[in-house]
């Protein structure tokens, strides 16, 4: 399957702003064949592999059945797909979608780019229930169930069709969402000026104030770091009233 002929689960975040690591205008390039966006790191890599461990441990915390999909693809258009992690049918026999995450981060409740993901997956193979399993830092097992949400479902299916035929085909790119999206659409400046209204005057003013702030706590961190550096010379730590304060 090739990806960039069509939008699958991992692409609806980003078409909404939501995905925290590629823009509506980083997916565009992607789609469209600019740029080869695809990663492939030691925690990509990890995530794969534990994809069987988290999906083993929400069987065993569920009681749930759970498999791997017979149909590696599910299609609702020619250009619009879903590729399940893992589907499971619960207590009285409702099919589900199961997505297994793993994080290096401690989180209360799944990220918004996961739920996006698999209401999408609902969406499209048209199930009732899903969950959203996920292991963080290797060790601490969280899972939660949702349903699905037929108007929000709707919402992804209008924008994706939208990014698809008016960004996509027409090759017209989407607005740019971060600073890297207008580094990279505009890498060289021109002479000209716009003029400021209140509104920007003031978030340019209030970026200065902070950049000032934090250069001169910067500054007394790195005397501060100094002052404690000189006194621990060759010691392994600084401990006071029992606990290591630091190393």
């Amino acid at each position: 399957m090739d990806r960039n002929k069509g939008l699958g689960g991992s692409d609806i975040a980003s078409i909404l702003g939501l995905n925290r690591y590629k823009s509506p205008y980083q997916l565009w390039l992607e789609k469209t064949q600019k740029l080869d966006n695809t990663v492939d790191n030691k925690y990509t890599r990890a995530g794969k592999k534990l994809e069987a461990v988290v999906a083993d441990m929400f069987a065993e915390a569920t009681g749930f059945f759970v498999e791997i999909p017979r149909e590696q693809v599910f299609y609702r258009r020619e250009y619009l797909w879903a590729s399940p992690d893992r589907l499971y049918r619960n207590s009285i026999g409702f099919l589900g979608v199961l997505e297994c995450k793993t994080t290096q981060k401690y989180l209360d409740e799944p990220l918004d780019e996961w739920i996006c993901q698999l209401q999408w997956y609902m969406g499209i193979i048209g199930t009732p229930i899903g969950a959203i399993a996920w292991l963080e830092r290797g060790i601490g097992f969280k899972f939660q169930n949702y349903e699905f949400d037929s108007e929000f479902f709707q919402l992804l299916l209008e924008r994706a069709e939208e990014f698809w035929n008016e960004n996509v085909l027409k090759g017209i790119p989407p607005a740019p969402l971060t600073g890297e999206d207008v580094k990279a659409i505009f890498p060289r400046s021109v002479e000209k000026k716009i003029q400021a209204d209140e509104k920007l005057a003031e978030k340019i003013n209030q970026l200065k104030a902070l950049k000032e702030i934090i250069k001169r706590t910067q500054e007394e961190a790195d005397v501060i770091e100094e002052q404690i550096k000189l006194e621990m010379l060759d010691a392994e730590a600084i401990e006071y009233n029992g606990e290591i304060l630091c190393t």
